[in-house]
């Protein structure tokens, strides 16, 4: 497990390393992280990217209300046609059942996502309601390599319900009323 928390702080480090700070040898190492590989608990190796240099400004986190629970396949193409969502899943929790985690590079461009989603998914989708995160000057706390706590500053968070007919100039300005600056535990 302490191999596991080291990869998710960093998984690009080399095993030399992960050694020195858990304080077993390299090899060990090297024979643990093949092993939970080949066992599947270690799926892939990836990158997290700086979406606000990509030109993302808006991270999307949307609950759903799933109408065909025999439409799996149809739920899946609709997402899979998607190149903005990153994650989709069915849940259960808040009324909902269904989630979706999606980038955007403006306000607009996620409004048109969600009419899109809606006309697309009209007979699998139902209710949407949307947290927006705002990408720049947010505080993050994530931790260290030495497992201390760092505070970074990525943006503000705000929380919008999305009405399935609503009036765009009058949401922006519900929105920007009703903005929540998140600062962390």
């Amino acid at each position: 497990m302490k191999l596991l928390m080291e990869l998710l702080k960093d998984s690009k480090r080399s095993d030399r390393e992960i050694s020195k700070v858990l304080g077993v040898s390299q090899p060990t190492i090297s024979r643990m992280r093949q092993r939970l590989t080949e066992e599947g608990i270690i799926q892939e190796f990836t990158v997290i990217p700086d979406f606000v240099k990509m030109g993302f400004q808006i991270m999307a986190i949307s609950s759903f209300k799933y109408k065909v629970a025999n439409d799996i396949d149809g739920l899946r193409k609709l997402m899979m046609a998607k190149p903005n969502v990153i994650f989709a899943s069915l849940g259960d929790g808040i009324g909902k059942n269904g989630i979706i985690i999606s980038f955007h590079r403006s306000y607009p461009e996620f409004s048109s996502f969600i009419s899109t989603l809606r006309a697309e998914g009209n007979d699998i989708i139902d209710d949407i309601d949307s947290m927006l995160i705002i990408l720049e000057n947010q505080i993050v706390k994530i931790p260290d390599r030495t497992g201390r706590k760092i505070e970074r500053s990525f943006g503000n968070s705000f929380m919008l319900k999305i009405k399935r007919n609503y009036n765009h100039n009058e949401m922006k300005k519900k929105l920007f009323r009703n903005l929540f600056i998140i600062l962390g535990d």
